[in-house]
């Protein structure tokens, strides 16, 4: 008796297919003329949160209707240009963005066209911060912030399965895609790579642990005292974190902080509790929508 398929949400689901055909990128342009910097470029990853989870509902609500892109309501400080990128397949980029710049080169070579002539950064968090270091460092960009980012998917074929990373586990043997698994491959000394990492993850102290010595010297961590992954300081923070210069970001390098005082040091006491508060409730209601999506799963 043959087995049918297995039904997987992120690759099979017609809705994903047909949104598969559409950009899944956006191109902003700062029409400002005061305090840009004309020459600068920034690409932004969206990660596996950029809908959740894998069902129809939580796709329709993040993708068709509300056309999320991560990121956008934290763009860096004067950049001329903003390029925001989704990978709605959430599989580290490894099938591309759409289905004409469907595989890791193609898109390379897009980001190469619409980066020319331009100083370029890179950011991303999780799945989003592996696709900012990649690419980033193909593209020999200035700065790369990564934020707790996978940088070894191999760690990942060992915790995940073939239903949740499909196109993970089909490219892991193929060698024109198993090349881009480990990034101690590609982190280059030619770039600034600042990895914000949450001390107190073990999945993301995994990921740190599985790159190379000489990848880990290229790499100015910045750790925190959480087990967040994603940003692990206080998203209000991030402001004041993109808008550091070389030399201001120097001080936190190979520090360990806790995201409250981290928080307060940079806004001042009250900002920070209100925040905090702001975020406890905004926590309690997506955790509400999420049990609502899976009612109405299909």
């Amino acid at each position: 008796m043959v087995n049918e398929k297995q039904f997987i949400f992120q690759i099979d689901s017609p809705a994903v297919i047909e949104a598969f055909r559409g950009d899944n990128y956006d191109i902003e342009y700062n029409e400002e003329t005061e305090n840009v910097e004309s020459d600068l470029c920034v690409l932004y990853f969206s990660s596996h949160e950029i809908y959740y989870p894998n069902t129809l509902a939580s796709f329709n609500y993040s993708i068709s209707q509300m056309d999320k892109y991560e990121w956008k309501l934290n763009k860096f400080p004067n950049a001329k240009k903003h390029i925001f990128i989704r990978d709605i397949h959430k599989q580290w980029y490894l099938s591309g963005i759409n289905a004409t710049l469907d595989n890791p080169q193609k898109l390379l070579d897009f980001m190469k066209k619409e980066t020319e002539g331009y100083r370029t950064i890179t950011i991303g968090s999780s799945a989003g911060g592996y696709g900012a270091i990649l690419f980033g460092s193909l593209l020999e960009c200035e700065r790369i912030y990564a934020f707790n980012a996978q940088l070894n998917l191999n760690v990942k074929l060992k915790s995940s399965t073939a239903f949740t990373d499909p196109i993970l586990f089909d490219k892991a043997n193929d060698i024109n895609y198993k090349k881009y698994f480990d990034l101690s491959n590609f982190i280059s000394p030619n770039t600034e790579n600042y990895y914000f990492q949450s001390c107190h993850s073990e999945k993301d102290i995994e990921q740190y642990n599985a790159i190379s010595s000489e990848a880990k010297i290229k790499i100015k961590i910045i750790r925190f005292k959480t087990s967040n992954h994603g940003i692990p300081f206080l998203r209000i923070n991030l402001p004041d974190v993109l808008a550091f210069s070389s030399k201001e970001l120097a001080q936190y390098v190979n520090k360990t902080f806790h995201p409250i005082t981290f928080s307060i040091q940079l806004i001042g006491i009250l900002p920070t509790f209100f925040f905090v508060l702001k975020s406890l409730k905004y926590r309690y209601q997506k955790k509400q929508l999420e049990v609502s999506l899976k009612i109405i799963k299909k």
